[in-house]
């Protein structure tokens, strides 16, 4: 079977990694490193697809068709890739900028896509210090070390839940009336409420719903209300309690409570990810 353009451009990628330059089954080692991405080609194929870039600078035979009419070349290309492997936040605007191209930002986008790759949204996730980095590490092996699967902890926190009643799509006919065609009201705010909980080997703790800001003295009545309750039905044989290192948790008037009820809190690490 016959590789595409793109694949061979992978092959040549590839043969630029330090760990294949200097190896001596480089080409056996490469079959192998390019079937895991589902490109199925032979050590002697690689070797004669690489010698001829570096000869010709030419994926593809001396006599393909059109391909004088390429605005785009096969090292333009491979520095293409390059650019995006350095800043996966580059814009086709700047890489032509960059390189120097005379294709248009439209045909740069569509060669980006042969190469694989595809624009996705920016997703985030929580920052840690390097000192909670390393207090967090120190934690997971002491809990790899005593083989702690966390069977008498309770977790709990609390929540916001957006309260919607609509579904995204809905059922829709020409022949029925409906006064907004289809369409349904919605508020600029949809209406929240917080919500307390916590979740155990041994099943979930009863939800409490409330409003407003939750102080220490809330939390506690809240606390003596569920948690408190599940605790003695379900872990009179002993228990952990994990929380983050919220105010209202961590506050000496909470601490004290946790104490005077026999709650034995659990202290993580601060920045812990959330179990």
């Amino acid at each position: 079977m016959r590789l595409s353009s793109k694949e061979k451009a992978q092959v040549i990628i590839l043969a630029k990694e330090k760990k294949f330059m200097y190896n001596k089954n480089k080409f056996r080692m490469m079959s192998e490193e390019l079937k895991k991405v589902n490109v199925f080609v032979s050590a002697k194929s690689i070797k004669k697809i690489i010698n001829k870039w570096n000869d010709l600078f030419k994926l593809g035979s001396l006599h393909t068709r059109n391909s004088s009419k390429r605005v785009i070349s096969n090292q333009e290309w491979i520095n293409i890739n390059r650019l995006i492997l350095k800043n996966n936040e580059i814009t086709a605007t700047a890489i032509k900028k960059e390189l120097n191209l005379k294709a248009s930002e439209r045909t740069i986008r569509r060669y980006i896509r042969i190469l694989g790759w595809r624009k996705i949204n920016t997703k985030y996730c929580q920052l840690v210090s390097m000192k909670n980095r390393v207090i967090r590490y120190h934690f997971a092996l002491m809990c790899l070390y005593y083989n702690d699967f966390f069977d008498d902890v309770i977790f709990i926190d609390e929540v916001t839940v957006e309260i919607r009643k609509n579904t995204y799509k809905r059922w829709f006919k020409n022949d029925v009336i409906e006064v907004y065609r289809g369409k349904v009201g919605r508020a600029r705010h949809n209406p929240k409420v917080h919500v307390l909980a916590g979740i155990s080997r041994r099943g979930a703790t009863k939800c409490v719903i409330f409003e407003g800001k939750l102080n220490s003295n809330g939390f506690q009545l809240l606390f003596k209300k569920t948690i408190k309750k599940f605790i003695e039905n379900e872990y009179s044989d002993g228990h952990r309690l994990i929380m983050d290192n919220d105010s209202k948790h961590a506050s000496f008037s909470t601490q004290r409570f946790l104490v005077r009820n026999y709650i034995n809190h659990f202290k993580t690490p601060s920045q812990s990810p959330v179990f």
